[in-house]
């Protein structure tokens, strides 16, 4: 039979394409381990504008803070003042991401109470890991036309890999089975979908993944991005860096795997023991 007329896949793909969210982490700047240190000494620069108002002026101000302290080299030629930017917006983003700074109802800049601890004491390391791992998907990041998104990202990664038998994810299986998940209650559906996929001939594997990305997205601007699967293939190794940066998990091959057994059981039993999702009211809380 088939493989994309059996029922099972059919019911999958329907699911897949209902609508465009997936895990989306931000491009232009990798959220890893690496890049600890930098993300504090550009977060030290924003500390020095916290409460003026967050606009072109402002951010061109900061890109030549950047640039002065090192922390920036620009590459581009030919570029105005905007696309010159570009690259401290995307820093505002990752700071706002790991609930460091924000930019206010006001358009003010605004360094969180754990951004100035970050800057404060020398775990700064350490509060990073905490910040990802506590990460969570939710109607204030992922979309705007969803109003059940409950995802802790690191927390559904641990909790999937920990039950597959050889305790890793291919690029593939993320792509298709992790990435579109908008609940946390759907842990059990990935390692299933996981399994099956598992079963499945190389041939059959290509035809799902074909199928897919057939299925154009409407009114696309990006060329491309053509489907939702490759959308997400495409921002994947963004979104690797980031979950590998929580400590629990390392990549190897396009694969994510579990980085110390023990500890990654230790951080489970803690999430189960303790409520660790928030159900934030307004975008400042989150």
């Amino acid at each position: 039979m088939n493989i994309i007329k059996e029922l099972y896949w059919k019911e999958f793909f329907y699911n897949y394409l209902s609508n465009n969210s997936y895990w989306y982490i931000p491009k232009g700047y990798a959220i890893k381990s690496d890049n600890f240190e930098n993300i504090k000494n550009k977060l030290s620069v924003l500390k020095e504008y916290e409460n003026e108002i967050w606009n072109s002026e402002l951010q061109t101000i900061i890109r030549k803070e950047f640039i002065k302290k090192g922390l920036f080299e620009p590459r581009a030629e030919n570029q105005n003042e905007d696309d010159e930017n570009a690259i401290i917006r995307v820093i505002k983003v990752i700071t706002s991401i790991l609930g460091l700074a924000w930019v206010n109802e006001k358009e003010k800049l605004h360094i969180t109470d754990i951004g100035k601890q970050l800057l404060e004491k020398s775990n700064y390391e350490e509060i990073i890991f905490n910040q990802i791992r506590r990460f969570e998907f939710n109607n204030f990041n992922i979309t705007k036309n969803k109003d059940n998104i409950k995802v802790l990202p690191i927390f559904y990664l641990a909790s999937v890999l920990i039950k597959l038998k050889d305790k890793h994810l291919t690029k593939d299986e993320y792509c298709l089975f992790i990435a579109k998940k908008l609940n946390n209650n759907e842990i059990k559906k990935s390692i299933d979908e996981i399994e099956k996929y598992r079963l499945l001939n190389y041939k059959d594997k290509e035809k799902i993944k074909d199928y897919l990305k057939a299925k154009n997205i409407k009114n696309i601007q990006n060329k491309k991005r053509k489907s939702i699967l490759n959308t997400i293939e495409l921002d994947s190794s963004y979104a690797f860096n980031f979950f590998a940066s929580s400590d629990l998990f390392y990549i190897e091959n396009s694969n994510i795997l579990i980085k110390n057994k023990k500890q990654l059981e230790n951080f489970l039993n803690d999430c189960n023991k303790n409520s660790v999702w928030i159900d934030f009211k307004e975008k400042k809380d989150w």
